[in-house]
């Protein structure tokens, strides 16, 4: 009889014990969803991992699709699509070398067990698989504030005027031809034909002077 009411106090303070903790525990919320890959603005090279973060929260489905930044936002791509429970990770990889090189928008919209959808839009994503990538905004550099004396900048060290150089004049060429050269030749070539001539008329002279 005394064994029976131990039981039964025990068992009592026992319960009255875990209905206190699981008072005391507080209730799990789904936390936000949102993509942790890829993130708005980065630039996209090759295959791209899409990464859902949905700790706590199940879908039932799951929809894809991209876009052109500029000029078919009515115009949507399918990537992947699951009518298998999603509740987050690595959904797909996302092989950007087939895209031409620009800004794109990636679309996720997730279909709840009640029916309702919830759409995430990843915007302003860089693919540059064929072009470079842009190199981000130079840190701005700490400037001087009251007080502060600015060191001197070096200044450059003036170079020497260079002096102009003169020109070496080059030595006669043996094998140029004056003017002088010139009329000497024709002078004698003058001659040796005028001799020649005379030379010619005297044989036909004397030849026929013979016949005779």
């Amino acid at each position: 009889m005394h064994y029976l009411f131990a039981l039964s106090l025990a068992l009592f303070f026992s319960a009255g014990i875990q209905a206190e903790f699981q008072q005391d525990e507080p209730a799990r919320t789904p936390g936000p969803v949102q993509f942790s890959s890829p993130l708005a603005g980065q630039a996209l090279q090759g295959s791209v991992p899409v990464i859902l973060d949905s700790t706590g929260e199940t879908f039932q489905g799951a929809e894809l699709t991209f876009t052109y930044q500029v000029g078919s936002a009515d115009t949507w791509f399918l990537i992947y699509e699951s009518a298998e429970p999603v509740s987050g990770g690595e959904l797909v990889q996302w092989d950007t070398t087939t895209l031409t090189d620009g800004e794109y928008t990636l679309r996720l919209v997730l279909t709840s067990p009640d029916g309702s959808q919830t759409t995430l839009v990843v915007p302003n994503l860089r693919v540059r698989n064929y072009t470079a990538v842009e190199t981000g905004t130079p840190v701005p550099t700490n400037t001087s504030g009251p007080g502060d004396t600015p060191l001197p900048s070096s200044s450059p060290t003036p170079s020497s005027t260079p002096i102009p150089a003169t020109g070496t004049p080059l030595p006669p060429n043996p094998a140029q031809i004056t003017n002088q050269a010139i009329a000497s030749s024709l002078a004698k070539g003058a001659l040796g034909a005028i001799a020649a001539l005379s030379l010619l008329g005297a044989y036909t002279v004397l030849r026929n002077a013979l016949r005779r």
